[in-house]
């Protein structure tokens, strides 16, 4: 029986699995700057079932799903596949989740006429088909495979509901606290 409002009108109460332990700012995921979807941190979220979740792929499988998807075609250096940019760059944002990122030296593909920035979610959501939790992740390359690493579930906006759990199971927070 509970509604909640921001400025009058009823509030977008969006909710995803698991943050990671930051959530992402609505401005940084769907590009809506919204007052009260800011990242926040979830003490509890590094005790979610998907904190730390490791993904392998092979050199070929990740070969095809970015040259399917992207049309690039990847240098024979699976080592300069993914390119990490730094903060300041707009590599990492709010909450750890990977902004930008470079594919074998391109930040953009181009996809029906219009240009995609490679950026963590475009990574997790299109180049992956969402094979990826989060677009909170890092990624190596060793002896063939790449290994990500992923924190959270879903896109990271708003309330965690693993968090929710926890700060109810492991805080003693009841509902209107949370």
């Amino acid at each position: 029986g509970l509604t909640a409002y921001y400025n009058g009108a009823v509030a977008q109460t969006v909710y995803c699995s698991a943050t990671g332990g930051t959530s992402a700012s609505a401005r940084n995921v769907w590009g809506s700057d919204i007052a009260y979807l800011q990242s926040v941190v979830c003490e509890y979220d590094n005790l979610d079932p998907y904190y730390g979740r490791v993904k392998v792929f092979t050199d070929a499988d990740v070969r095809t799903y970015i040259e399917n998807t992207t049309g690039l075609s990847l240098s024979d250096n699976p080592d300069n596949w993914f390119t990490p940019l730094s903060a300041e760059q707009g590599g990492i944002v709010d909450g750890g989740y990977v902004g930008q990122m470079l594919i074998d030296g391109n930040s953009f593909y181009t996809k029906n006429g219009n240009k995609v920035n490679i950026t963590g979610r475009v990574i997790r959501e299109n180049i992956f088909g969402f094979r990826l939790n989060s677009a909170k992740f890092t990624v190596s390359h060793e002896n063939g495979k790449f290994t990500f690493t992923t924190y959270g579930y879903g896109h990271g906006v708003g309330m965690s509901q693993h968090g929710a759990n926890l700060y109810a199971a492991n805080g003693g927070y009841n509902y209107m606290q949370i």
